[in-house]
This record gives structure tokens, C-alpha cells and sequence, in this order.
């Protein structure tokens, strides 16, 4: 990947199902407020893990499956369903939920 365009990225959405697509050169690089967020098929394509242990790191948690790291030269990216599967961590509901029938008739 070409690192040089992360710096201008607002949206990274892994879908490949691979381990660590989106690895700790891509998180360092992004763009400051840029959104992470996985849909592949398997929760470990963004290394949440690297951010966990990053040195001078501080994470913010703004929502319920929302999360803000705080690097410690004040760039912050935001991490949503902290590296799941972004359709499971952040629906507020499944269609076939009767409560929710009238919202999609």
C-alpha cells in the first residue's frame, strides 16, 4: 500500500478477511481523525493490539463501539467496534427484530 496516500485518507474499511490488513506502518500514517473500521470476516484485519500497547497512546472511548487513540504528538484516529465486524458491533438493530418491521415496510 502506498503509505503517502493514508495521509489524506478520512476512511479505511478492511474487507478481505486477512490478518492485519491494516497494520501498525497504516495506523501511524493516517490522516488525523481519519475512521477505522472493519466488515471482513474475521476481527483481527486492523491491529487493535498495536494500538493497545503503543507507548503514550490514550484512548477515548466517545460511544459504545466507539473509540478515539490519542497519539502522543496530538493526532488521534477513530476506531469503530474496536477492529470487529462493523455491521455486528454497531447495528442498533437486525430487520427481522419485530420491533423493527415498521421501520423497513
Amino acid at each position: 500500500i502506498n503509505l503517502d496516500l493514508l495521509e489524506n485518507t478520512d476512511l479505511i474499511v478492511t474487507t478481505t478477511g486477512n490478518y492485519h490488513v491494516c497494520d501498525s506502518a497504516m495506523l501511524d500514517t493516517l490522516k488525523a481523525g481519519a475512521v477505522v473500521c472493519n466488515i471482513g470476516h474475521f476481527d483481527n484485519e486492523i491491529d487493535i493490539a498495536w494500538l493497545e500497547k503503543y507507548k503514550g497512546i490514550k484512548e477515548i472511548n466517545i460511544k459504545p463501539q466507539v473509540d478515539k487513540f490519542v497519539f502522543p504528538n496530538g493526532k488521534s484516529i477513530i476506531v469503530l467496534a474496536r477492529g470487529r465486524l462493523v455491521n455486528l458491533g454497531c447495528a442498533t438493530g437486525h430487520r427481522h427484530e419485530p420491533w423493527t418491521w415498521h421501520l423497513v415496510e
